[in-house]
This record gives structure tokens, sequence and C-alpha cells, in this order.
């Protein structure tokens, strides 16, 4: 549900891109025509790197995670103050309170639906499902609320759904189901 927009003149004029929603970036570099993300509330503007832009217009924030290189992000009408973000780093900028904030470091699952690397470190079901949902486009529904504070810890290197579920069905002692689209995860808890 992303939308990237651009001139037709892209490269000869300058290299300005409009985007909605979610992307990757790998750009080029040169030095002459920065590359230059309009997401809305927030303008990115990068010299040669890699990194994801997060901007879908219902989420409160627009939020960067760089791979490689250097990414500087600026409100769109305060260009003048920015944040600098640099390989491992991140950034966010808050559309209501239009406040920049830099990341130190970033988590690893927000870039998870490129990579299909997925990271749980006593992570509970509900936030593990919450972030199939968004990698797969899946429709994992928690039948028991008893089971949705379960905590697990696991790394899953691309893998497909199936195999993720198969684990999390072993290690939780869960039953899954399928009605239509919607994954149905049931259980009898767990001990605390």
């Amino acid at each position: 549900h992303s939308t990237l927009r651009y001139k037709k003149d892209f490269v000869a004029e300058d290299r300005k891109v409009f985007l909605t929603g979610e992307a990757w970036f790998e750009v080029a570099r040169d030095t002459s025509k920065p590359f230059v993300i309009d997401a809305g509330a927030a303008l990115v503007e990068v010299l040669g790197t890699s990194f994801n832009v997060n901007a879908y217009k219902e989420n409160s924030v627009v939020e960067i995670t760089v791979e490689s290189g250097l990414v500087a992000m600026s409100a769109k009408n305060a260009q003048k103050d920015l944040i600098v973000m640099k390989a491992g780093s991140g950034g966010t900028y808050h559309k209501r309170q239009k406040e920049l904030t830099l990341l130190a470091s970033t988590d690893p699952n927000k870039i998870s639906w490129k990579t299909r690397e997925l990271y749980f470190e006593g992570s509970t079901l509900r936030e593990v499902a919450e972030l199939l949902n968004r990698v797969y486009g899946a429709e994992l529904v928690i039948a028991n609320p008893g089971i949705a504070s379960c905590e697990i810890t696991v790394t899953f290197k691309d893998q497909s759904l199936e195999a993720i579920l198969t684990v999390l069905e072993k290690t939780l002692d869960l039953d899954i189901s399928r009605s239509g689209d919607k994954i149905r995860l049931d259980g009898k808890g767990c001990d605390e």
C-alpha cells in the first residue's frame, strides 16, 4: 500500500521523489544532485546510501532506518533544523509535536519486511503476531487472550510463514487453524 511518485525528467532536473507508505532505497552517490524524498511532513536528503523510510499517512511519525551512509531529515516546513543519521542509527519526525528525534541504534525488525530476518528476545506472542502480520501480509488472530503474553526468544532468517508458525506451535504448545485468510492462534496459555 505504498506509492512513489516522481517527475518524468527525474534525473535531468533533480532527484526528488514523493513517498506515501514505506520503501527501501539504495541511492547512487551524486554530490551535485542530492536525492530528496518528500515524505509528507518530513524531507529526507541523501548523497548516497541505503535506508528505509516509513511514512504512512496514518502514522503519527515518519521513521528512518539507515543501513549505510549518511541521511539527513528535517521537517518539511522547518528545513533549517535537521538530524543526520549514520549506518546503524535512525530517526523519527513526530508530526503532531513537530519534533525530530535521533535514535542511536535501531530495531532490526524495522526492516524485516525487506530482509526477512526477524529477531525476538523475550517478545510476547502479541508482538510476534503483529510483526508477522506486517512482514508477511498475514492475518494472525490470537483467539485466547491468555496466550497473548506468552514470551519467546527466537531468530528467523529467510523463513516461510509456515515454517515460523510451526516453530511457534511447537515452542508455545499452540493450536493453529485456518479459516479463509485468517490464521487463528489458540492454546492453554503459558506458565508465569
